[in-house]
C-alpha cells in the first residue's frame, strides 16, 4: 500500500523541519536511551572496517555517528535524510563528535541519488515505516547496494507490544486527539505485525531475509517533566494534539505527567521497547 506521496512528503519535512532544533537539544538524552537499539541495528548489520554503508532517514545522527566507528579505518557512512534542517542538526553533531570519515546527503529514499553498486550496507533504525512506496524505496535500495550487500532495519513490533506507547497516547486518545494512521500507511508501528517488513523485502527480490524480535531497556536519563518536554517537542502528532486540546491542555499534561512519572526512579525513566531487527541480502 502507498501513501499520496506528494502532500505527505510535504507535511512530513514541514513538521520535521519545525521539530529538527528540539531534536538537537535533546540528542545526548535520546542517543542514550536508544542506545541498544543501535546496537541491535549495528550487530545485525555484522559491520567492519572497510565496509561503506547508507544509513536512511539519519534523524540527529544515529546511528551513523556509531556505524562510523564500527567501519573505521577504511569504511565510511553516507548519512541522509529527507529533512535538510535535521542534516544541518547531525553534522553538528559529527563535528562535536570528532567523526569524520561520514558525507551528509540529502536523500529521499524513493529516489536515491546514488550509482549501482555502491554501498556494502544499507542501514535504517526507525525510518523505513515512513516510506510511502515501500517497493520503490526498496527497489532504490537494492540498486544502489553491491550484489551480496546487505540491508538492516529496525522497526517497531506492534503497539499492543509496546504498551508504554498506549499509556503515553492514553489521555490523548480518549480525548479522540490523536488517531493511528490506517493499516498500512506510514506510521510507528506499519510494520508492527511478524512477518510484514520480510514480506515486502522477498516481494522487492530480497534473499536470505531474518527478522528477530527484541525488548530492550528504554530509559530516558531525566525526570518526568523533562521527558514530557522532549516528547511534546520532537513529536508532531502529540504537539498538534497538545495544540487541538484547548482548554482541556493543561488537564492533559497533567495526565500525561502522571501516566510517565508511574515510570520514574531514581530520577530516570525506565520502560522496555519491542522492535524487530529485519536483515536481508541483495542476490548476485
Amino acid at each position: 500500500m502507498t501513501a499520496d506521496a506528494g502532500g505527505y512528503k510535504d507535511a512530513i519535512r514541514d513538521q520535521w523541519a519545525h521539530a529538527a532544533g528540539v531534536w538537537g537539544k535533546w540528542h545526548p538524552k535520546f542517543t542514550a536511551m536508544t542506545g541498544s537499539v543501535t546496537q541491535v541495528l549495528c550487530d545485525a548489520a555484522a559491520l567492519e572496517p572497510g565496509l561503506r554503508v547508507l544509513d536512511l532517514a539519519g534523524g540527529t545522527g544515529e546511528p551513523s555517528l556509531s556505524v562510523a566507528q564500527r567501519v573505521a579505518p577504511g569504511g565510511s557512512v553516507t548519512y541522509s535524510d529527507f529533512v535538510p534542517e535535521m542534516i544541518a542538526v547531525a553534522q553538528e553533531h559529527a563535528r562535536r563528535a570528532n567523526i569524520s570519515n561520514i558525507d551528509f546527503r540529502q536523500v529521499d529514499a524513493e529516489d536515491i541519488p546514488f550509482e549501482d553498486n555502491s554501498y556494502d550496507r544499507v542501514v535504517s533504525r526507525f525510518g523505513v515505516m515512513f516510506f510511502p512506496d515501500m517497493q520503490r524505496a526498496l527497489a532504490e535500495i537494492r540498486r544502489v547496494l553491491k550484489p551480496n550487500g546487505r540491508i538492516s532495519f529496525v522497526v517497531w513490533q506492534a503497539v499492543a507490544n509496546n504498551p508504554w506507547f498506549e499509556e503515553l497516547n492514553g489521555p490523548l486518545a480518549r480525548r479522540g486527539l490523536l488517531k493511528p494512521p490506517p493499516a498500512g500507511m506510514p506510521g510507528p508501528f506499519r510494520f508492527g505485525e511478524p512477518g510484514s517488513l520480510p514480506r515486502e523485502l522477498r516481494t522487492a527480490g530480497f534473499e536470505d531475509v531474518a527478522e528477530t524480535p527484541h525488548t530492550l531497556a528504554w530509559t530516558w536519563p531525566g525526570p518526568a517533566d523533562e521527558y514530557l518536554d522532549f516528547t511534546q517537542g520532537t513529536l508532531p502528532p502529540v504537539r498538534k494534539a497538545l495544540e487541538e486540546a484547548g482548554a482541556d491542555r493543561d488537564a492533559v499534561t497533567n495526565e500525561l505527567l502522571d501516566v510517565i512519572r508511574q515510570h520514574e526512579s531514581g530520577g530516570q525513566i525506565h520502560v522496555e521497547s519491542r522492535v524487530f531487527a529485519v536483515t536481508a541480502r541483495n542476490p548476485a
